[in-house]
């Protein structure tokens, strides 16, 4: 099954279905709501990709930059119920300096899903594999958002191998190495409740008056309106069938000790605002990684799009790094 990316958006592109022509296929994203709100940024892409995953689904990939760079590259992956959109600022910024690779995950943005599809991090993760040896990736930096810094972390654990060999940085930003309210006893009701939030959510995002505000909520100051719209009408695009089955995937999991063995360099990002991501679980994801933690104040759950300078400024200088080593 094919997911609609962008349910009641506008989506101009130009670039072609498999691999597009060497002219930029701008994806315009023009979204028009009960708060009169319009989504005023574009995601420019160079390539947009089919990626065939081992069980035959075809992932959606979007590829910038130059490709014989000596430079490592860079793989994007979304959060929850988003796209690989939200990295358009990064894009705009690194696209002339770094081979960029941002993954619609499975069920997600214009990736497929089939009803059947068993909802397991270790798929998510042979996705992840599946792109990187398809596209003929060699030296990787990971950067993965919520949900895909999840997907980053399974990967590092399931397929340790593989992530040897192509691993180079990981970049970690709004996510957790164990769910949220893992230290609420007990457990099981906690992640319940978490999922019935999260799903509830899903339901009412789809009225623009109430939806609007809620996805404030997961946002800090900095977050324009336009921001909060783009949030809103992704999480109304992602099949709640996904959504469901991908809050359950998140109930139980525990990256803890996979931090602790990864070696190579690493940095993770939160906002001070962040309703999900406590600042000391992301310290102690930091602790574990022996990297560097940075925090964006008045920032909440996606720290790409509601401050992108200064989010780009980290993420520069982290790549910077990595590239004199």
């Amino acid at each position: 099954m094919a997911n609609n990316p962008f349910k009641a958006l506008t989506i101009a592109a130009t670039a072609a279905v498999g691999v597009a022509s060497a002219a930029y296929g701008a994806q315009k994203i023009m979204m028009n709501s009960l708060s009169k709100t319009e989504v005023d940024f574009e995601f420019q892409v160079e390539e947009q990709l089919f990626i065939t995953a081992t069980d035959g689904t075809k992932l959606v990939v979007y590829r910038d930059g130059p490709k014989d760079s000596t430079k490592p590259t860079l793989v994007f992956l979304h959060g929850y119920a988003l796209c690989a959109p939200i990295w358009a600022y990064q894009f705009d910024l690194l696209r002339e300096e770094y081979d960029l690779v941002a993954i619609d995950l499975r069920g997600h943005g214009a990736s497929e899903y089939a009803d059947e599809d068993e909802f397991v991090l270790r798929n998510f993760a042979d996705d992840l594999v599946c792109v990187i040896d398809q596209l003929g990736l060699e030296d990787i930096v990971l950067v993965g958002h919520s949900t895909g810094g999840v997907v980053s972390m399974a990967y590092l654990e399931y397929f340790s191998d593989h992530a040897r060999d192509h691993v180079r940085g990981l970049c970690l930003v709004s996510t957790l190495a164990h769910p949220p309210y893992h230290h609420v006893e007990p457990i099981g009701e906690a992640m319940a409740k978490f999922s019935l939030t999260g799903q509830l959510f899903h339901v009412v995002a789809d009225i623009p008056l109430i939806g609007f505000p809620m996805s404030r909520f997961a946002l800090g100051k900095k977050a324009s309106n336009s921001v909060a719209e783009f949030v809103r009408r992704s999480i109304v695009s992602t099949d709640r069938h996904v959504c469901a089955n991908v809050l359950r995937m998140l109930a139980s999991f525990n990256f803890s000790e996979t931090l602790r063995n990864y070696i190579g360099p690493s940095m993770v990002i939160v906002g001070t605002s962040d309703p999900v991501t406590p600042l000391d679980d992301s310290q102690r994801m930091a602790d574990y990684l022996g990297g560097k933690e940075i925090v964006i104040e008045d920032v909440g759950h996606a720290p790409m799009l509601e401050s992108p300078d200064e989010f780009n400024a980290a993420l520069s200088e982290f790549l910077a790094k990595i590239t004199t080593l």
